[in-house]
């Protein structure tokens, strides 16, 4: 993995995760959607939003510095999210 929450245009990311957690768009789907390289790894990291922040430790354990990077972010990701997404709670579970 080489994407993280902080590389993923603002507009976008909240665009993305409204279609995958609130309106349950599937992965598969999006990834046929948003069909480049760039958005497709944009889609994967998105993904993993809803993956318990253990089994994310887990994938990323062979890059110790970017996994502290990716859940710090990951965390900012939520916040900036549940801003403009005030019903994704209700949708998503994050760690």
């Amino acid at each position: 993995m080489k994407t993280c929450y902080c590389h993923i245009p603002p507009d976008l990311l909240v665009k993305i995760v409204r279609e995958k957690f609130i309106e349950k768009t599937p992965t598969l789907t999006l990834l046929k959607r948003y069909s480049s390289d760039q958005e497709t790894e944009y889609v994967s990291t998105i993904a993993l939003l809803d993956v318990p922040e253990s089994e994310v430790g887990e994938m990323l354990k062979d890059q110790p510095q970017f996994l502290a990077h990716f859940l710090d972010c990951r965390i900012h990701a939520r916040e900036v999210l549940e801003g403009k997404l005030p019903d994704l709670k209700k949708h998503l579970w994050v760690s």
